[in-house]
């Protein structure tokens, strides 16, 4: 984002603008903030253009029957509008993304996969607008955006044109960029490889496709959340809230980042795989992350890196662990998935560390849960019931018309009654009684990683909404725009419920009603996920950054009242992904680093740290007088929970 210039506006109907993000011969784009906080683009139509009749129609046009879902078309997500003000302006959400020139500028032609993707996703776009006997008119590397979730057609409406002639030979032009030139496309585009003139957009190849989950080469999606960091870090120093805000809760300044091209170098302790998962792009990220942070703390690889420290016990899996250590006491094991190469799911003694039984599954939940006695998973797009001590099955769903099939992941949380089942783009609740699904909630784009249950609700991410849902029917009962994606569930706890965002909003809600009690900006903008998930307890709600900050919030007024830096080096992986868990008056969470941590709930003062291979993501579990965690080196460690050694 660049700075706004003397003459530009500081607001646009309803939104603060901070600065510029781009411009064009007919408008200038802002990067600004809504009345709700959250981030937006606001294309504005050049002074010199503002009397143009003929320009306000096309972004009339533009607007017009553009669908509610966005992905539909993969077209900016539209917010709010008014082409008959002087100048004429259109908000649409922010999205972090790279330009396809940037991207190819800095990490050079993309695979021949992503060229097919992309190809679908801008066949999208144009088909609807040449549908409507309309078309783009300016079609270029510059205004195709690449974002994690698909591509997105930029400009539409400034550039929108009546004659569909142009786009045909500007999407070949563009997409022969892409792969590094017109004889490298890859073959299911050999109808637009030969011959002098492409065929017109509607009889181009064209098979849609489901998802766009890990279509970009991580490193440029590593580079799109680092730019949009920038962005959003330099936004929130110029308009952090408001007047009356500002005197009620002290913000923390936030440190500048500088981005520089970083090179992308194989980890260690990153297995090599062909292709990576989107739920593993920003673990994988975290290691090109970790290459600049080393950089710009003068670390080289032939600096020696502290030892492991020593367990109680430590398994070693042998794959990356991202997710929930669960404890069955009744079993005497606690549960554990890996999630990178080989999914497997693992139950140790609680005592010695040493394996009772595991499964392997293409597709496993990092979220399970224990109902009567059952461990609660899904496998293979499948609810499992499993006998937590021996791993034995005691009865799954059938796939048919269960709607999870095709999710890379789902996770499961459960009442006495339904089991909740988050995946993909849907919530699933099942009867645990019939075995059969009670309802389902769809959302355009995506959910969170989780759901939890309060006071016979679910609680869930619907990006950009926190969203509660009867229990019993799946009705909404209330939503909160965020205007972020949302990675992390809301939490409920009395009558609250506490959600943050990657861009460092954190938020109470009125459990009943979704209406804001209190609205805290901690140190997000980051380049992770945002998935840490709230921790509540003694009047303290408790939280990790995409920053590496640890946050304790006063519940009962919303003050900020200690925070933990976990890091000394900024750009150190993707944050903090952990979700804190208090027991007690301790707080124990990964660092988003190699170190797992115990913190003074009442001070956020360190209590102790242990020392693994790897990064710490995953979620602890406390049982009797030890604490239970995984890292992304695979293994497994119990330790001391009162010094955090083997006792």
């Amino acid at each position: 984002m660049d700075a706004a210039a003397a003459d530009d506006p500081g607001r646009v109907g309803p939104y603060q603008i901070a600065g510029r993000l781009g411009t064009s011969p007919l408008a200038i784009v802002y990067l600004g903030r809504s009345a709700r906080g959250s981030a937006v683009v606001v294309k504005v139509v050049r002074p010199a253009h503002a009397n143009d009749e003929n320009l306000r129609l096309r972004l009339l046009d533009s607007i017009n029957d553009r669908p509610a879902d966005a992905t539909g078309t993969l077209l900016p997500r539209l917010l709010k509008h008014d082409v008959t003000a002087w100048p004429a302006w259109v908000a649409t959400a922010f999205e972090p993304g790279l330009t396809l020139q940037d991207a190819v500028s800095r990490f050079g032609p993309l695979p021949a996969p992503a060229v097919a993707l992309l190809a679908d996703g801008l066949l999208r776009p144009l088909r609807w607008l040449h549908g409507r006997a309309a078309a783009h008119g300016a079609l270029k590397p510059s205004n195709v955006l690449l974002t994690e979730d698909g591509p997105r057609l930029l400009d539409v409406g400034t550039a929108l044109s009546t004659g569909t002639a142009d786009d045909p030979a500007a999407l070949r032009a563009v997409l022969a960029y892409a792969a590094g030139g017109v004889d490298l496309l890859p073959p299911g585009l050999a109808a637009i490889r030969d011959g002098a003139r492409p065929p017109q957009i509607g009889k181009w190849p064209y098979t849609p496709v489901e998802t766009f989950d890990g279509w970009l080469p991580h490193p440029v999606t590593v580079a799109a959340l680092r730019s949009a960091r920038e962005a959003l870090t330099r936004e929130a120093r110029i308009l952090w809230r408001s007047p009356d805000e500002r005197s009620a809760v002290r913000p923390f300044v936030r440190t500048e980042v500088t981005t520089r091209p970083v090179p992308v170098e194989p980890d260690p302790d990153v297995p090599a795989k062909a292709t990576v998962k989107r739920r593993h792009v920003l673990m994988a990220a975290g290691a090109v992350l970790a290459v600049a942070g080393a950089a710009a703390a003068g670390i080289t690889r032939g600096t020696r890196e502290p030892a492991r420290d020593t367990a109680r016990w430590r398994y070693d899996t042998g794959d990356g662990l991202d997710g929930q250590l669960l404890v069955v006491p009744e079993a005497g094991v606690v549960i554990a998935a890996t999630s990178y190469d080989d999914s497997r799911l693992y139950a140790l003694d609680l005592a010695t560390g040493a394996k009772r039984w595991d499964r392997a599954a293409e597709r496993l939940s990092d979220y399970y849960t224990i109902v009567d006695g059952a461990l609660l998973v899904c496998m293979d797009g499948r609810l499992h019931a499993l006998d937590p001590a021996t791993g034995s099955s005691v009865w799954a769903t059938g796939d048919t018309g269960f709607g999870i099939g095709d999710f890379e992941w789902a996770n499961v949380t459960a009442d006495a009654e339904r089991a909740y089942v988050v995946g993909g783009n849907t919530v699933i609740a099942v009867d645990l009684a019939t075995r059969e699904v009670a309802w389902r909630c769809r959302n355009p784009a995506s959910v969170s990683r989780t759901a939890t249950v309060h006071n016979g609700t679910v609680l869930v991410g619907l990006t950009p909404e926190a969203v509660c849902l009867d229990a019993r029917t799946g009705t909404k009962l209330w939503g909160y725009d965020l205007g972020q994606y949302l990675g992390a569930a809301p939490v409920g706890a009395g009558d609250l419920a506490w959600i943050g965002n990657r861009i460092g909003d954190l938020v109470a809600l009125d459990a009943r009603t979704g209406a804001v009690r209190h609205k805290i900006l901690t140190s997000g903008g980051g380049g992770g996920d945002g998935r840490s998930q709230v921790a509540v307890a003694s009047g303290i709600a408790v939280v990790g950054t995409v920053d590496f900050e640890v946050y304790g919030v006063e519940t009962a007024t919303g003050a900020i009242r200690w925070k933990y830096r976990t890091s000394p080096h900024e750009n150190y992986g993707t944050g903090i992904n952990s979700s804190p868990v208090i027991d007690g008056d301790t707080v124990y969470i990964g660092s988003g680093t190699k170190d797992f941590l115990a913190l003074d709930l009442a001070s956020g003062a360190l209590r102790w740290r242990f020392r693994t291979g790897s990064t710490v993501n995953s979620t602890a579990a406390v049982h009797g007088g030890l604490v239970y965690f995984g890292g992304w080196d695979g293994s497994v460690y119990a330790v001391d929970k009162a010094t955090g050694r083997d006792r």
